[in-house]
């Protein structure tokens, strides 16, 4: 896969999400080390860690691609979790991925839409 591909799949995910990012924010945040990439064949997960008062977590910011290759990484990043201490790892995805994602131990924590409000 291009690196156009990814980018294209990621501009829809990101527009999806509000638009509160672009390629070169995310690119950046990777270069600065607030964000992590991982990638597999024609995949790439993107992550970043989230420290709050009572655990540091690793959040999944972005997967794409295919599922074999994110499988893959899913156990890569749930490697590096346990490497800088990430007790607690959340991701947030389409209700097509549930089937998978329970087969691999995560649950449900809230099933709830996304509200934006542009002023």
């Amino acid at each position: 896969m291009t690196a156009a591909i990814y980018h294209r799949k990621l501009a829809r995910v990101l527009d999806r999400m509000g638009g509160l990012y672009t390629l070169n924010d995310i690119l950046s945040a990777i270069a600065n080390g607030k964000m992590q990439s991982f990638v597999e064949r024609d995949s790439w997960i993107i992550t970043q860690v989230a420290i709050f008062p009572r655990a540091k977590t690793l959040e999944v910011f972005a997967a794409i691609g295919d599922l074999d290759d994110l499988r893959i990484l899913h156990d890569r990043i749930l490697d590096f979790a346990a490497e800088i201490g990430a007790g607690v790892i959340r991701a947030y995805g389409r209700k097509g991925w549930l089937p998978d994602a329970a087969r691999r131990g995560w649950t449900v924590k809230a099933r709830y839409f996304v509200y934006q409000k542009e002023q």
